[in-house]
């Protein structure tokens, strides 16, 4: 199963933060307005199961990694574990239901809903 960590920008120990996979970047100090605005969120999963295993990833490129996972496993159900400062939260992905839609399901919205008891 996928674990993945929140990376919180105070826990941030460089000057920057990179997704391992599409190598977006960013300075630590746009990284807290950006996480505090649920925009972007970076990750530290691991996996035997993804070819991404044990990386920091966006939140974007996380969800595609569990999306690839998912169809080389013959459009399997994904779970998938995720881990935030207070919370241990356990999703199980749907291939068929992997098109996010904007608006109330949007990428935004998911994160926004998993920080919701942090704040």
């Amino acid at each position: 199963m996928l674990s993945a960590e929140v990376i919180y920008p105070n826990k941030v120990k460089s000057r920057t933060i990179t997704c391992a996979d599409c190598d977006v970047e960013y300075p630590s100090s746009d990284y807290i307005l950006l996480f505090k605005s649920f925009k972007i969120s970076y990750f530290e999963t691991s996996s035997s199961e993804l070819p991404s295993a044990s990386a920091t990833l966006c939140h974007e490129c996380l969800l595609n990694s569990i999306l690839y996972a998912s169809k080389e496993n013959g459009d399997k159900e994904m779970p998938f574990t995720i881990l935030t400062k207070d919370h241990e939260y356990t999703f199980h992905f749907h291939p068929e239901e992997s098109d996010l839609p904007e608006g109330d399901d949007s990428p935004e919205d998911f994160l926004r809903g998993l920080f919701a008891d942090d704040e």
